[in-house]
């Protein structure tokens, strides 16, 4: 799988947490995994900007929810 197939995918499964404590725990171990590993440095303030709209948007309720998600993977992994 790509880099790029290997984003999408994170984000989708991202868009399918709709649990918000779920959510914050799993921000919480990639934003300190992206900290020991320097990367929180370079992210400009849009893509800061971008991480918060998103999850903003999770709490809003317009995220996938898992189930679906996980089909789409099935599906897409028959491919």
């Amino acid at each position: 799988m790509s880099t790029t197939e290997l984003k999408a995918n994170f984000h989708k499964l991202i868009d399918g947490i709709d649990d918000e404590d779920q959510l914050r725990d799993l921000y919480e171990v990639v934003a300190e995994y992206a900290y020991k590993n320097g990367e929180l440095d370079a992210l400009t303030p849009d893509q800061i900007k971008r991480i918060y709209d998103s999850l903003e948007q999770v709490e809003r309720g317009e995220g996938i929810p898992n189930a679906v998600v996980m089909q789409e993977m099935k599906q897409w992994l028959k491919k």
